[in-house]
């Protein structure tokens, strides 16, 4: 296991994020704290210079073993169950559009806030649909990659679609993809 702090690649609002400002100043800080690795907070992968990220993880020692996407939900509202097709789409696209720089980084995806929550008006049978719907789209093109994605439980503060391990590991084996597990994350 590398130990990992999470480190945005662009400034956010987003309140999940260690840091977030300016990208190298805060990779240098890291691997001189001593960790080995980094998940990149990434809302919009379009935005990644593939060649000057790499450069930058070169020069500091640093490995991606996970990119978070949890900004494109908190920054844009991305969500796998928001009731307008469009943006279910969206999220989905989003999702996509991470997979190649995991392959290139050899890192997971972590599917966390941009599954989203029940709306109002909707019952949360018609959000886990959607829900799966996105994911089993996201992981059959995520295997194109030989990308895995991680479900993250989130608390029920955050959204009310898989908030246990009990949830999300019945979730997972619905979903039915090999390369669909869990996340976990530990706060200090």
């Amino acid at each position: 296991m590398r130990l990992s702090l999470v480190v945005s690649t662009h400034t956010a609002r987003f309140e999940a994020v260690a840091y977030k400002g300016n990208f190298e100043q805060d990779l240098a800080r890291v691997a001189e704290w001593g960790y080995e690795g980094v998940e990149l907070a990434i809302r919009d992968p379009r935005l990644i210079d593939g060649e000057q990220l790499m450069t930058l993880l070169q020069r500091y020692g640093l490995e991606v073993p996970a990119i978070g996407t949890g900004q494109a939900w908190g920054e844009e509202g991305l969500s796998f169950a928001d009731p307008d097709p469009d943006v279910r789409s969206a999220a989905v696209a989003r999702i996509q559009q991470h997979l190649p720089l995991a392959a290139r980084l050899g890192a997971i995806v972590i599917i966390g806030l941009i599954r989203g929550r029940t709306p109002p008006g909707f019952d949360r049978v018609w959000a886990y649909k959607q829900m799966l719907t996105a994911m089993r789209t996201c992981a059959s093109a995520a295997q194109g990659h030989s990308v895995r994605l991680a479900l993250e439980p989130l608390n029920r503060y955050e959204t009310d679609l898989l908030n246990t391990a009990e949830e999300t590991i019945s979730f997972v084996e619905e979903v039915g993809l090999d390369n669909v597990g869990l996340c976990w994350t530990r706060s200090t």
